[in-house]
């Protein structure tokens, strides 16, 4: 197997390195990774017609909980036209832009990361209601049979 990058330090055994990163990568796989955290259910045709709203809603948060950056561009105004003190004024919006953009950039990054864990936390409590739903009717089978049984008993 040749490797995209090439080690000639001889104290560095790209061997062992590999192998270390693969046991790393398998041992990854074991951490429960649960689908349902931040995508839509598969069964959505098994699901009430009541719960479309619900599935759109969750569709809606999980394609757009990452768009929350700002645009890069600047638009030129009035006064970056001036012949001197435009290009300096110009400077002055770009640098004031980018400072902004920073501390925007940082909220919406932190914003992201709150978006992720409620998306997921959405899907995660709508596949309960799911279960709950399923085992709603579970119980009401359940109950149908013992009634039957006792009017089996009865009749004897």
């Amino acid at each position: 197997m040749q490797y995209p990058i090439e080690i000639r330090d001889p104290h560095i055994d790209t061997a062992v390195i590999m192998a270390r990163i693969r046991e790393n990568l398998e041992t990854r796989h074991l951490v429960a990774f649960d689908p349902v955290e931040l995508s839509i259910f598969d069964s959505v045709a098994a699901r009430t017609a009541s719960d479309a709203a619900l599935d759109y809603h969750l569709e809606q948060a999980r394609a757009t909980y990452d768009k929350v950056w700002p645009e890069l561009s600047l638009a030129p105004s009035w006064a970056t036209q001036l012949p001197v003190v435009g290009r300096f004024w110009r400077l002055i919006r770009e640098q004031a832009h980018r400072l902004v953009l920073y501390y925007v950039e940082m909220v919406a990054s932190k914003q992201i990361g709150f978006n992720e864990h409620v998306v997921g936390s959405l899907n995660r409590l709508a596949a309960r209601q799911e279960k709950i739903g399923a085992l709603q009717q579970e119980v009401e089978a359940l109950k149908q049979q013992v009634a039957e049984m006792q009017a089996e008993q009865q009749c004897e």
